[in-house]
């Protein structure tokens, strides 16, 4: 499937370029002078101008959601994964001024095109690692992890407890279960196994 916009490294940062393909467009055709109309063809004339609106509208709310959830995830387009800030669809709506649902609804499906590849919209919409005062996402606190575990010693395997604390240490504040979820998440087995393979 052909992404719904893409994003471009331009002058001043990264812009979108949406893809017209992909979006609706509704004409209404031309009819005779009002006079010469049945109360029928008027009553569908008014239809699908409401039916043109609504969609005009819903193209509107996606650019406008899209725009603001790349100037808020610009490091994202930059350096990848490990760069996504948390951001809820409630900061998107806020920011916009649309309900959270009408922004769920906008991103739901949306595809977008950039340096990483095809990444579906929601996807920027990264949650915070585990606590309300985590400054961190999940991809974000994954990468590191993945980091800290490929350079380890196979010799002597780092423990949960010891990647919480190195973690902590690059201010990253999460639970020794939630380090264990996120290892088990990046396909790394416990010390104790990771140790038996060595």
């Amino acid at each position: 499937r052909e992404p719904d916009a893409t994003v471009v490294r331009g002058d001043d940062g990264w812009r979108i370029v949406f893809n017209s393909g992909v979006q609706p467009v509704v004409k209404i055709a031309s009819l005779p002078r009002k006079g010469d109309r049945s109360e029928d063809l008027t009553r569908m004339l008014k239809e699908a101008r409401g039916f043109k609106q609504a969609v005009d509208l819903r193209v509107s709310a996606t650019r406008k959601v899209t725009t603001e959830l790349v100037s808020r995830q610009q490091a994202f387009f930059d350096l990848g994964p490990e760069a996504l800030h948390p951001l809820s669809m409630s900061e998107l709506a806020a920011a916009t001024g649309f309900h959270a649902s009408t922004v769920s609804r906008v991103l739901s499906g949306y595809l977008i095109e950039g340096p990483q590849g095809m990444i579906a919209a929601r996807d920027l919409c990264a949650r915070a690692a585990s606590t309300a005062s985590c400054a961190h996402s999940k991809p974000q606190v994954m990468a590191r992890l993945r980091a800290i575990l490929a350079s380890e010693d196979v010799r002597d395997p780092i423990k949960d407890t010891r990647l919480k604390e190195l973690l902590l240490a690059e201010g990253i504040a999460i639970s020794r279960r939630m380090v264990a979820k996120y290892r088990d998440l990046c396909g790394f087995a416990s010390a104790a196994s990771r140790r038996g393979r060595a």
